[in-house]
């Protein structure tokens, strides 16, 4: 569609008023599929971004678990570390 200079809306308009309509439908849906593609990586990318996170939280919880068990106090707290923090 970009290759043809003649389909543009007011080169259409000169043809025939139908066309015109027509030529505006075809650039607003090709115009629709360009942004829906990107939009559906970034999406992707986003869900790849969220299992990773919840994979490094579920392990982080694991080693909190495990350090609290293995201290013998069981609070888990850590001096300079808020609650909900978490230690890297």
């Amino acid at each position: 569609m970009a290759a043809n200079s003649l389909f543009v809306p007011s080169e259409m308009k000169q043809i025939n008023v139908a066309a015109k309509s027509l030529c505006e439908w075809v650039h607003a849906v090709n115009n629709y599929t360009d942004v829906y593609a990107e939009i559906k990586q970034k999406k992707d990318n986003c869900k790849n971004m969220d299992n990773e996170l919840h994979k490094a939280n579920m392990e982080l919880q694991q080693k909190q678990a495990v350090g609290s068990l293995s201290s013998g106090t069981g609070s888990g707290d850590q001096e300079g570390v808020g609650a909900g923090e978490a230690v890297l």
